[in-house]
């Protein structure tokens, strides 16, 4: 399986089960692992029940579509892509709207928000993630309230009366500056809130040193347009399979 690089990822809070996740090695073998598909296919399942894990994903570059094709008929499904933006010049300086925060808020703040995202994500892609009656809410909590005392940690959340309307979490290195969690609330989409926290989020990466922003996000949701909007460009694409 040299063509493919394998790993056992788990999630502690258990907002995702425990999966068995591929991704491609070289980026010019397409014809390689589409001559050995079935092998390969035959050899991610056994470990799959060796590991006794019950979804595989594979993570391939976006211009793969035959093998994409293949993986569709397969009865697997197009799941998250990841995109990639270069830091070229830093983004003009817009001012920040009042609502807008970029201290890092604590869990109780964001509960709300929060878990109105898992149970979206639960009912949207209901093989991919646990429901929110699952999900361990104090470990949760307790890597969110962790995570915000960290010097990495980038945040913006949209604040109206005291609640939190939409939240952009990520950190940086001196890199690579990644997004987390990205969520606007169901009231309050439509009216620019997602670009304002987006462009939040972007204007203080520089200070941090990362030269490039990378995120996650699913292949049919309207945030990916709005990643495009801003620069990014798509650089792998995931297909999934529920055992």
């Amino acid at each position: 399986m040299s063509l493919i690089s394998t790993s056992i990822l788990s999630d502690q809070s258990l907002c995702h089960p425990t999966w068995l996740q591929l991704e491609t090695t070289d980026t010019t073998t397409e014809i390689l692992v589409l001559e050995q598909l079935e092998t390969l296919l035959t050899e991610i399942s056994n470990r799959a029940q060796q590991q006794k894990v019950t979804q595989i994903s594979l993570l391939y570059p976006v211009e793969w579509k035959t093998l994409e094709e293949q993986l569709l008929k397969k009865k697997w499904h197009k799941g998250l892509v990841e995109l990639q933006k270069e830091l070229v010049l830093p983004l003009k300086n817009r001012s920040l709207n009042q609502s807008i925060k970029t201290h890092p808020l604590p869990f109780a703040s964001l509960r709300e928000i929060l878990k109105e995202q898992a149970t979206y994500h639960a009912t949207a892609y209901p093989d991919y993630y646990a429901s929110a009656q699952t999900i361990d809410w104090h470990r949760y909590a307790a890597d969110i309230d962790a995570d915000s005392t960290l010097p990495t940690t980038i945040q913006a959340s949209w604040v109206e009366n005291n609640k939190v309307l939409g939240t952009l979490i990520g950190a940086s290195d001196t890199t690579t500056a990644h997004i987390y969690e990205f969520v606007v609330a169901k009231a309050a989409r439509g009216k620019g809130v997602g670009t304002l926290l987006l462009e939040s989020f972007l204007q203080q990466v520089p200070a941090r040193g990362a030269k490039k922003t990378l995120v996650e996000t699913w292949w049919n949701q309207p945030s990916l347009s709005l990643y495009l909007r801003h620069g990014f460009t798509v650089k792998k694409q995931e297909c999934y399979l529920h055992l």
